[in-house]
Formats: structure tokens, C-alpha cells, sequence
């Protein structure tokens, strides 16, 4: 889309503010020419007069060109502005926006949002292949892919890993259920695919962040109205090794040997930092929740979860972020800068999955990153950003890397690609791809812990 300039200028006076746009020229069809069958086609649409809120009979309008809201009192957009796709022209100047919704930037490329990229690349039905063909080469035994719209998965992904030995799992963000049929398979999400040769499902599991956020609310407004607002989710896949595959038949596998695998996708917005520590606390909390039921024993809060966990995730945080600090290190403060002395602490211990020490939130699956910031600096790469927000992470106790998949050749990178998506890069983010041992089953918890009912693998994470 063509964004007009000025869309994020500082507030100035009355005396320094530019004067508005002229309203656009109109010509309205006369009774007699409606009288004589004439037709109305008009491609865009101007809305104007002090507006503060849109209608969302507007999204609807998808044969739009052009679109001119500026001159109003708008303060934010919601993602339904996404289902415009043939949209062109966006004029949002003189409002009074801060953020944008990630639907203006990341779910639909187009030449003027990536003007470094040459059109006929940008198209889907090119990027397609390419994005198939990369995930399809490494021949991993799990795929977790991101941002992935509900059409793509079922139309596309589903139906080519199926051919090639795969079963999945998919789960459209949580706003798919309140929109139409159509526009439903336009909502993105997340998606786990499988070996049936390797392994065999036995559970899968939907996290709604916004779900959670409600239920656990304890009465803190920034919770209902930052946190529960968000429509991201996490997808969890409960995968049993099938035990001849790995052994060989050389050294039989006596116990059953279970590996969770999750996925996800945090908020975008960089602004809001708390909710995404927030939402990364509320899935490792239904993570935790899911491996005990299903191992049938609450382990001891000092010691590893029975059953391995792989997270895959596109966290939408850099290395230093508390999301990262606080997977990595099983606990962070009830007061980190990334909460913003927000009024979250009455139901942060909603979300402590080990025993906490005073202040913090904690968690005991002793996960540990496949990848380094110093091996893998960026796995976002556009001309506007570039960093590491996609990770994977897994088990220490359970699990032991043996090889992964580097950067790209830095030298060639910076000489001949500003930006992705790029002819030769059909996405903007990089795959990473990590071969994983698996170690044998550790000795089951002391009968003292009894559950409580409360409420040489390869996996390849891509974003699209």
C-alpha cells in the first residue's frame, strides 16, 4: 500500500500543522441517469468530519483502491483493515495514530510496503514456491510454521506435506471466530506438522492467550484491556516416538517416550513489551498443565518436566527482551521494565510454574536456545529492521543439539540483498533448523507427587 507521509508527525500548534488535504472531487448520479440503468462503479471511498471510530461494515468494502481517512480523530485501526487486498492508495495523515496494525505491514506484501523488492517477486503465487521448496529441502522430521492464513494451510501446506509423509495441526488466530466464512480463511495462525512415520499423535491443544488472559484476570484492568484484547495463539502437539525408527531394532526402548512440541506466535507491536512477557508466562503455564496430565504425575517444583518440550515460536523479541530472559532463565521479575508498572501483580502467580522466589515468576522446564544471537544475529530481515525474533527452544534435561542450520553467508547477504522478500529470499524471516538428540526417559517422580487435575529429530521453525 501507498501510506502518505506525515502519518506519525509529532503534535504541533494549530499555526504549524500543515493545512488539511482537499477534499477529493465527487460526482453524484442523478435520478435520471439511475432511471436509464446507468451503472455506479467507484473504487474509492473518502471518509471524513472528526471521525474517532470506523465502522466495520467498511472492511467489507474489498473491491476498494483507494481509501482517504485522513482529516479525523481516529487513534487506531483495527486488523480488519487487512481484508482490503486490492487496496493501493491509503491516506491516514492528520489522525491521531501511534501504532498501525500488523496487517498493514506484515501480512500482505506489496510493492509499497517493500519497494526494494521488484513486484513480480513479491506476488504470493511466486513467493509460494519458493517458501515450499525451502521447507520441503530440509526434509525435517517437525515443521512449525508462523503466520500461516488459514487458506494457505489447508490449500497449500496441508496438502503438500501430506504427500511427502506429514500430518498437521493448525489453529487460525482467536478473531477467525467472529468473522465471516470467507474472510475467516484470510486469518492467520500457527501450524505444526509431523512424520506419521516417526511419530504418533496423541494429543493437540489450542492455547488462546486471550482465553487465559480473562480467566485469570484477578480484577486488573490492564490485563482486560492490553493482554485479553490480543488475538494470538499457541498450538500444542503431543507427539509419541515411534520407538523402531530411532532404535533400529538394536536396543528396544522400554518405556514410552513422549515429546511435546509448541508453537506461537507473540504480539507484533513493540510497545507493548508487557504483553508479550505476559503471553510467553501464560503458555509455558498451559504447557506445563498439558505435560503433567498427560504423564499423569505433577512433578516436584525443583526438578524437570517428565515429558520434553521443543518450543518454536516467533516471540517478536529481541535477546535481551524479558521474554527471552525469562526462558532462558526460568524467572523474571514481577517488576521488569518490559511489564511498564502496569497493574499486573495480583495475577502474575496465576502463571509461576515452580516454586517462586519472592518477586518473581518462575518456571522449571530448563530450556535452553538452539541458536546464539552471535550465530544467528537476525532472523528478521528487512530494509527497515533487522534482529533476531524467531527462536527454538527445548529441553536441557531431555534433549542435546548435535547440528544446526547457520545464517546466511553474511558478506554475500549485505552486498546483494537490502531487504527481504527478496528474488532469491521468498520470505523476510530465515528458517532455523536444528538436529536434536533425544536422550532416554528420565526415572518416573516419587509417588508423593501425584498428579493434580487443574485447570536424532530435526525440527525446521519458518515464518512466512
Amino acid at each position: 500500500w501507498r501510506i502518505v507521509p506525515a502519518l506519525f508527525q509529532p503534535a504541533m500548534s494549530d499555526e504549524s500543522c500543515p493545512p488539511p488535504v482537499a477534499p477529493k472531487q465527487s460526482t453524484i448520479m442523478s435520478l435520471q441517469e439511475a432511471a436509464t440503468g446507468k451503472k455506479s462503479h467507484w473504487a474509492e471511498l473518502e471518509i471524513t468530519g472528526r471521525v474517532r471510530h470506523l465502522g466495520s461494515s467498511l472492511w467489507r468494502l474489498s473491491h476498494l483502491t483507494g481509501l482517504y481517512i485522513n482529516n479525523n480523530l481516529l487513534t487506531a485501526l483495527p486488523p480488519d483493515i487487512g481484508r482490503l487486498q486490492r487496496l493501493e492508495y491509503l491516506n491516514l495523515s492528520r489522525n491521531q495514530l501511534r501504532t498501525l496494525p500488523s496487517e498493514i505491514g506484515t501480512i500482505y506484501a506489496t510493492q509499497q510496503m517493500y519497494s526494494y523488492c521488484p513486484s513480480w517477486a513479491l506476488r504470493w503465487e511466486y513467493r509460494k514456491k519458493g517458501i515450499v521448496e525451502e521447507i520441503t529441502a530440509w526434509d525435517a522430521d517437525i515443521i512449525s510454521l508462523q503466520e500461516v492464513e488459514t487458506a494457505q494451510y489447508y490449500n497449500l501446506f496441508q496438502e503438500v506435506l501430506r504427500l511427502r509423509g506429514y500430518e498437521g495441526y493448525f489453529c487460525a488466530k482467536s478473531r477467525s471466530k467472529h468473522v465471516s466464512e470467507e474472510d475467516r480463511m484470510h486469518v492467520d495462525g500457527c501450524a505444526v506438522f509431523y512424520k506419521t512415520e516417526k511419530f504418533t499423535v496423541v494429543q493437540k491443544h489450542m492455547v488462546e492467550f486471550s482465553q487465559v488472559a480473562l480467566a485469570n484476570a484477578c480484577g486488573s484492568e490492564d490485563m482486560l484491556n492490553r493482554v485479553m484484547t490480543k488475538d494470538n495463539v499457541g498450538v500444542a502437539v503431543l507427539l509419541e516416538v515411534n520407538k523402531e525408527m530411532f532404535t533400529g531394532g538394536l536396543k528396544p526402548v522400554m518405556d514410552r517416550q513422549l515429546v511435546l512440541v509448541a508453537n506461537t506466535h507473540l504480539h507484533w507491536d513493540p510497545e507493548y513489551s508487557d504483553v508479550k512477557l505476559i503471553q510467553i508466562m501464560m503458555f509455558l503455564s498451559e504447557l506445563k498443565t498439558i505435560a503433567e496430565r498427560a504423564s499423569g504425575v505433577c512433578w516436584p517444583p525443583t526438578k524437570s518436566p517428565p515429558i520434553p518440550i521443543v518450543l518454536c515460536a516467533d516471540l517478536n523479541s529481541l535477546p535481551d527482551s524479558g521474554v527471552v530472559e525469562y526462558l532462558s532463565t526460568g524467572a523474571v521479575s514481577e517488576i521488569h521494565v518490559d511489564l511498564k508498572e502496569l497493574t499486573y501483580s495480583k495475577c502474575l502467580s496465576n502463571f509461576s510454574c515452580s516454586e517462586k522466589p519472592s518477586g518473581s515468576v518462575t518456571h522449571n522446564f530448563h530450556l535452553k536456545s538452539a541458536y546464539e544471537s552471535s550465530l544467528m544475529p537476525y532472523t528478521n530481515y528487512t530494509y527497515f529492521f533487522k534482529g533476531m525474533i524467531d527462536y527454538i527452544f527445548f529441553s536441557q534435561s531431555h534433549l542435546s543439539v548435535l547440528g544446526l542450520l547457520g545464517a546466511p553467508e553474511g558478506p554475500w547477504l549485505s552486498q546483494n540483498v537490502i531487504g527481504c522478500p527478496h528474488p532469491l529470499v521468498p520470505s523476510d524471516h530465515f528458517s532455523l533448523l536444528v538436529q536434536l538428540e533425544l536422550h532416554p526417559p528420565p526415572a518416573p517422580p516419587p509417588a508423593a507427587w501425584p498428579i493434580r487435575h487443574h485447570g536424532g529429530m530435526q525440527y525446521l521453525r519458518k515464518g512466512r
